[in-house]
């Protein structure tokens, strides 16, 4: 299974939960999470900015500054001691900065919902309901995120194809 650069060998199951909606949610938290020097999408390139106290995107051709703490870095520990113990400019201020930053991502709580019942009609209800504020989805889209399946060789819609091909860092397809 492939979500955003990264990969997961998980085996398939009879009983795992689909994810109707926030799955773009998802895949930006695991890329900004998970990403490499080797990311392209600025999407994923996050870092906090100690100095400006705020959170930032960087293109790929953009070195992040010493003061940008990179969100890939906080699931892991050690890394990211290793890598306030390597700026010793940084005052004791940014310091508690960057512990509250790396605190709040790994205590955060993702809301979820889970629906049982044999009968996919209200779960599409419930999307269809939950998608009325804002721009609402079109039944095409309801349909795709109800019966896509992630990790397939080949992409299932022209949805999963425009995104396939922008993980290769020729942008994106327009949605018309």
């Amino acid at each position: 299974m492939h979500i955003g650069h990264l990969t997961i060998d998980a085996h398939a199951v009879g009983d795992a939960y689909w994810v109707v909606d926030g799955q773009q949610r998802i895949t930006s938290l695991v890329g900004a999470l998970t990403a490499t020097g080797d990311t392209v999408d600025p999407r994923f390139r996050i870092y906090f900015d100690l100095a400006r106290h705020q959170f930032i995107s960087l293109p790929r051709r953009y070195q992040p500054g010493d003061d940008q703490l990179p969100m890939s870095l906080v699931l892991d520990t050690a890394r990211t001691n290793a890598w306030i113990r390597a700026r010793v400019h940084l005052n004791d201020e940014q310091i508690a900065l960057a512990d509250q930053v790396v605190a709040a991502v790994r205590d955060y709580k993702i809301p979820m919902y889970i629906v049982a019942g044999e009968d996919d009609r209200a779960l599409r209800d419930i999307f269809d309901r939950m998608n009325t504020f804002g721009k609402p989805l079109k039944s095409a889209e309801v349909f795709n995120a109800l019966h896509s399946i992630a990790g397939e060789q080949k992409p299932g819609d022209l949805r999963m194809l425009g995104a396939s091909v922008q993980t290769f860092g020729f942008g994106e397809i327009s949605r018309r």
